[in-house]
């Protein structure tokens, strides 16, 4: 059978002024693998087609002719359409153009598409990076004889990239540590990304120092998306090359520490391109760029003697055909998915193959969600906390990771009204995830969840009683689910809501609330602080003003200043302790009182 040659085929729809890119996938024996495309107006993504699983066959003559299925984040008329592509000639060098019919809604329009090369997907990395660091040998990108390098493992999986490489500069901070608010404005300053729809992709690489958050030290990458509900979003994305995992394995560029870093580079690549972590996904043990080496049931040396620098057959799938708005860098948010290739997606086509169950409750070990407290005010700041238990008598190995962004712990919140929404943190962390070993009735835990908001915005933004369930696959071998537990949110008095929606209506000033640098929203936080606050009637129950007192403090101690700008602000620690002194801890995570006597009492 002659069939049409895979790749990606791009051309022009007239008089409509619509252009149309198609995909066609095949597995290594040559069989059909899928099709799928996307329709673009000008920049404007309009909608994606996937072929549904069974129902697509190629003729004797090598036409392909079955049903999609339609995604987009607009509304559409049809879910799906039939389909029809015909090999129209074959050029000298193997390439071919094709006829594509399909019903986007209107009426069939059939398109002329000419060949445009063998991988399925394109991308435009840039990099920078901080002058005083090793800089990585120009092969770890691009050119190793042994085809090791970032471009050679993203043309395996169907996508072709060029890197563009800036010399290291200095950052005039003088920062060792770096917050995801500091590296979202390097990356502003530096190499900003397209503010409108592009169908063009490009992600923001920077390789800095070390990382300024919850085991800093042990973070050897994280891409960042700190913007809910605006974009761009899963477009930047750093290595750190003075964390504990890649500085163990010095020299630079010797061998050791360019697979750390090649790891780190591509594993954070992938979350920029809405891949989860293969253990969210149900699939713990995969050799995988998306799994933690430390984590799988042979360790950090079976991983590494086995794994083949390759993505597995489901990361492939959803890289080759995935919809533009659940893959292209810019558009949905973190694990934001329509399309069902990968768990947490919404096309009930796919949701039943797709969905994992959590493993029956082991009866040795326990996992609990829990707010910090049952009522909360409108528009407090509500912070959950999730422990493990060893209820077993033999030791027990978790992951010391109970924060959603660390990537094994999964919260779903049920609102009054009945709509359930799974909690997705602004970034995704690269580690060595450390870990704890649990003796009898022993727990860990960790009570500093801000569930507030997330990159998708508010969450608990109407009055009434909240159902919150979590899952966690921290223990090796199972997936430990929670009993459900509850909260309420009361009735707003108009102080109350006023205070609430002027958070809610700002991403800029959540994205500084969920950082904790309320220099990201000067004048927003100003204004909240001093105005709208203190309009709040005096509630000791409620826990707001005190957060912001936090906050505050928390700005004053680091210093901050975008990349391109001479002035900095620096630390001032008898500012941070002023806000300190006068905050109420009850109803707040526990590391705030720790934070607040640590400072006050040096």
């Amino acid at each position: 059978m002659s069939g049409i040659v895979e790749g990606r085929y791009a051309g022009a729809f007239q008089p409509g002024g619509l252009t149309v890119e198609a995909r066609i996938g095949r597995s290594h024996d040559g069989r059909l693998e899928n099709l799928s495309g996307d329709v673009f107006a000008g920049l404007r993504h309009v909608l994606s087609f996937i072929g549904r699983a069974g129902a697509l066959s190629e003729s004797t003559d090598g036409g392909l002719s079955g049903m999609v299925s339609f995604f987009s984040a607009q509304t559409l008329h049809h879910n799906g359409s039939p389909i029809t592509v015909s090999p129209n000639r074959q050029a000298a060098d193997g390439s071919t153009s094709i006829s594509l019919t399909l019903d986007p809604g209107e009426g069939e329009i059939t398109v002329e598409l000419e060949w445009a090369g063998p991988e399925l997907r394109s991308l435009r990395i840039d990099i920078d990076g901080l002058s005083g660091l090793p800089e990585p040998d120009t092969s770890l990108l691009d050119g190793d004889q042994d085809g090791q390098d970032l471009v050679a493992v993203l043309k395996r999986a169907s996508i072709s990239s060029t890197v563009h490489p800036s010399p290291f500069r200095p950052d005039a901070s003088g920062r060792k540590r770096h917050t995801m608010a500091e590296l979202h404005a390097l990356m502003q300053d530096w190499s900003p990304p397209p503010q409108q729809d592009n169908r063009q992709w490009r992600l923001h690489v920077l390789f800095a120092n070390r990382f300024d958050g919850r085991n800093g030290d042990d973070v050897t990458g994280i891409m960042y998306d700190v913007e809910p509900g605006m974009r761009p979003s899963r477009q930047g994305l750093a290595v750190f090359l003075n964390s504990n995992t890649i500085k163990g394995c010095e020299p630079a560029n010797g061998p050791d520490w360019r697979r750390e870093v090649s790891f780190t580079l591509v594993h954070e690549i992938g979350h920029a391109l809405n891949l989860p972590h293969a253990f969210e996904d149900g699939r713990p043990e995969a050799l995988t760029w998306m799994n933690y080496p430390d984590r799988t049931a042979n360790g950090v040396a079976g991983f590494w003697s086995q794994f083949q620098g390759a993505f597995d057959s489901t990361e492939l799938a959803f890289l080759r055909h995935a919809p533009f708005c659940d893959i292209a860098p810019g558009q949905y948010d973190y694990a934001q998915r329509d399309s069902g290739l990968l768990s947490g997606g919404g096309f009930s086509a796919f949701r039943a193959a797709c969905h994992h169950e959590a493993a029956p409750q082991p009866a040795k070990a326990v996992l609990a969600i829990a707010p910090l407290k049952p009522v909360y005010a409108f528009g407090e700041p509500i912070f959950l906390k999730a422990s493990v238990t060893n209820n077993g008598r033999r030791p027990l190995d978790v992951a010391k990771a109970l924060d959603p962004s660390d990537g094994f712990l999964s919260i779903q919140i049920r609102s009054p009204h009945g709509k359930v929404r799974r909690i997705r943190p602004p970034a995704m962390l690269c580690q060595r995830t450390p870990g704890i070993t649990l003796r009898h009735r022993q727990s860990v835990s960790f009570d500093g969840i801000l569930a507030s908001f997330d990159a998708e915005g508010p969450i608990f933004d109407a009055p009434g009683r909240y159902q919150i369930d979590a899952t966690f696959t921290g223990v090796a071998g199972v997936t430990l689910a929670s009993k459900p537990a509850f909260l309420r949110v009361l009735h707003p008095s108009r102080a109350e809501e006023i205070f609430a929606i002027s958070i809610w209506d700002d991403p800029q000033l959540m994205r500084a609330i969920y950082c904790r640098q309320p220099l990201l929203a000067l004048d927003s936080w100003q204004c909240l602080v001093e105005e709208t606050a203190r309009a709040l009637s005096v509630d000791q129950g409620n826990t707001s003003l005190s957060y912001l007192k936090y906050i505050s403090a928390m700005g004053w101690l680091s210093s901050f200043a975008p990349a391109s700008r001479t002035k900095k602000y620096l630390p001032r620690k008898r500012k941070a302790a002023s806000h300190l002194s006068v905050i109420e801890t009850r109803g707040l995570p526990s590391g705030v009182r720790l934070r607040r006597d640590e400072l006050l009492l040096r």
